[in-house]
């Protein structure tokens, strides 16, 4: 039996075909697969910079701890 979740899905399909019809859903599968591509990849470039500041913040703080270090 169908419940919750599963029926906001049939639901949601009945509608794309009946506003763009069958012969464009190849094209917006394609469309939507492109984003998540492109936000996939805007991810994996945030989590670098990310990454890289941390790096430079613990570089910076072992740089300024250091001359502290050797009073």
């Amino acid at each position: 039996m169908i419940q919750g979740i599963e029926w906001i899905i049939v639901a949601a399909i009945i509608v794309i075909l009946l506003l763009w019809g069958p012969s464009k859903l190849p094209k917006i599968a394609r469309s939507f697969g492109e984003a998540k591509k492109e936000f996939e990849k805007a991810m994996k470039e945030a989590e670098e910079v990310k990454q890289e500041g941390r790096q430079f913040v613990t570089e910076a703080k072992e740089a300024a701890v250091q001359p502290i270090k050797s009073l």
